[in-house]
């Protein structure tokens, strides 16, 4: 009964009250909006507010996979990913996409393995993200996750490149932290190709104290 009456309720009306119960939730019961996103999520979206159901759908993505809720991880990115589509092509939307794409690349590895063709994809679309926001911090630790999904694949070639073009980036960047991420990787990556001495000379490299 209670179905049928919602269906007969107005679009402008339906919409209207999911943003009511939205707003309540989050005013008067911030613990309910903290632990379960994902119900913020579907009524900031039933209520056509695209752009911060985007937000929740991140949220909701982010804490199911840090509670290795994989599967439930994807669908809360992918609705996120797919509201995205309706909202301006602007800096913050290309924000929120690199988030969404790097959590559902984790949670595609998770379930699908390393080398999922899939992650690669999503991956890949983080990448150019990456490269078009400028985010060089950003664009390392994606590159780590496609050179991964490579390495699983059996491309070494392509991991070596992937490994150079990390070392590039980690060169002109003041954190050294990056420096040894890409020392390392790329120090794997060499140890699987065989080339032992030049594996051994790269963790040996000592980065240049300021």
């Amino acid at each position: 009964m209670q179905e049928v009456a919602y269906q007969l309720l107005r679009p402008r009306t339906r919409q209207g009250y999911h943003e009511r119960i939205a707003q309540v939730l989050t005013e008067h019961f911030p613990e309910m909006a903290s632990s379960q996103p994902e119900l913020l999520a579907r009524h900031y979206t039933a209520a056509g507010e695209d752009e911060v159901a985007v937000h929740y759908w991140l949220r909701a993505g982010q804490s199911a996979l840090k509670h290795s809720a994989n599967l439930e991880a994807i669908a809360h990115l992918t609705q996120g990913l797919a509201l995205l589509t309706r909202l301006p092509d602007t800096s913050v939307r290309m924000r929120q996409e690199l988030e969404l794409q790097i959590a559902l690349g984790t949670a595609l590895m998770n379930t699908k393995g390393y080398a999922s063709p899939d992650a690669e994809r999503v991956f890949a679309r983080a990448q150019t993200l990456c490269e078009q926001t400028g985010d060089i911090p950003q664009l390392i630790t994606v590159l780590g996750a496609v050179q991964l999904n490579h390495l699983s694949a059996g491309n070494l070639r392509m991991v070596a490149q992937i490994g150079e073009q990390m070392l590039h980036l980690a060169q002109g960047h003041p954190d050294p932290a990056f420096f040894v991420l890409a020392h390392l990787n790329l120090g794997t990556v060499l140890f699987f190709r065989g080339e032992l001495t030049f594996a051994l000379a790269i963790p040996r490299y000592r980065c240049p104290r300021t």
